[in-house]
């Protein structure tokens, strides 16, 4: 029987954090992660672990410069402690584009946010890669 070959691949997971401190420009669209464009992406979520404390509305879409929203079909309330996987379809086994810039942006009403605080997370693999890295 032969033996099937390959090289070994480990998920690598890209992280970015969102805070008060690191949103310059609540209205500007913010670049937060370059994931390879030949990843193969396995998963993703947003975890609001502080609430943030916009007098109003604060909500994120996830996405990239040929669409916006590619990770959140439905923008997530920042406002709220909670995890919000991110949209399945973009987020399983699916090539990610050429655009390889995770971008950030924000729908926010009232006085800006002084406390909060969230993390996003982007696992993948990359193709003929050894341990997942090119």
């Amino acid at each position: 029987m032969a033996r099937a070959t390959g090289s070994l691949q480990f998920p690598c997971v890209a992280t970015a954090e969102i805070t008060p401190e690191k949103v310059k420009d609540w209205a500007a669209v913010q670049k937060l992660l370059t994931i390879p464009n030949d990843a193969l992406l396995l998963w993703g979520y947003i975890q609001v672990i502080t609430a943030f404390d916009d007098s109003s509305t604060l909500t994120i879409d996830i996405g990239h410069g040929g669409d916006p929203n590619y990770f959140t079909a439905v923008p997530v309330n920042l406002k709220a402690a909670a995890v919000t996987a991110l949209d399945a379809a973009a987020a399983d086994g699916v090539q990610f584009p050429v655009t390889s810039e995770v971008q950030v942006s924000f729908a926010a009403a009232g006085a800006d946010s002084a406390v909060g605080k969230a993390v996003i997370y982007i696992a993948y693999v990359r193709p003929n890669s050894a341990h997942g890295v090119g």
